[in-house]
């Protein structure tokens, strides 16, 4: 796999299961860490525009995520995206809990794909930002490469030599697919904000400690 002129965070991750990485001395890599942020427009309508939220939930945690349905006349959108109330101390306790699993889940993985200690790993985690060069010397990369087209060209000949082949560069735009990646996108934030309200459903069924909300369902 060959690290372009970005690849953080989430492109750690997908990059792991790649049997050698290749990046550019400058490529941006790193952001080893897990993150969750939310707005919340509860002082906006309480204190700005005088609004107040009120409803019949079957759980404390039922409206966590809900976002209420402030719309724009006639074109029928949302003007104010947002949480309506903020989270209460132990919700915030319970996502710094799932928050903190993820990030371990993905330290471990880093560890056992690239074949190195989970302390060597802690090293240079915590959601630093570092180029492809100093990725090299932590053992996120196997190789510095100046060019795509002389990365592949190594491999073909390393690996397959007695194969032709070519390169073809396609553009997204060529191939009309922003369009479906919009269309993704919104899907997908669709998708997760019913799950998070799935799982916000069942901590507030459950009677036990927090330490335990860990392995909660995912639908």
């Amino acid at each position: 796999m060959v690290l372009d002129s970005l690849a953080a965070a989430a492109g750690v991750w997908m990059m792991l299961p790649a049997h050698r990485i290749w990046a550019h001395p400058h490529t941006i890599t790193g952001a080893v860490g897990v993150y969750a942020s939310f707005i919340s427009k509860e002082k906006l309508l309480r204190e700005k525009l005088h609004i107040l939220c009120d409803g019949i939930k079957t759980t404390p945690s039922s409206d966590a995520f809900f976002e209420g349905d402030q719309r724009i006349p006639l074109i029928n959108r949302p003007f104010i995206r947002g949480k309506v109330r903020n989270f209460t101390p132990k919700e915030r306790a319970i996502l710094k809990k799932h928050i903190n699993h993820q990030y371990q889940i993905f330290k471990e993985k880093i560890a056992h794909h690239r074949k190195i200690s989970l302390k060597e790993v802690e090293a240079f985690a915590g959601g630093a930002i570092f180029t492809g060069q100093k990725a090299k010397s932590f053992g996120l990369v196997d190789e510095i490469i100046t060019s795509i087209p002389l990365a592949l060209a190594k491999y073909m000949q390393k690996n397959h030599p007695q194969n032709s082949y070519q390169i073809e560069y396609i553009s997204l735009y060529n191939l009309g697919l922003y369009q479906s990646i919009d269309l993704f996108h919104a899907f997908f934030l669709q998708n997760i904000k019913a799950c998070l309200q799935k799982q916000w459903d069942y901590f507030a069924r459950q009677k036990a400690p927090i330490e335990s909300y860990i392995d909660f369902p995912l639908y």
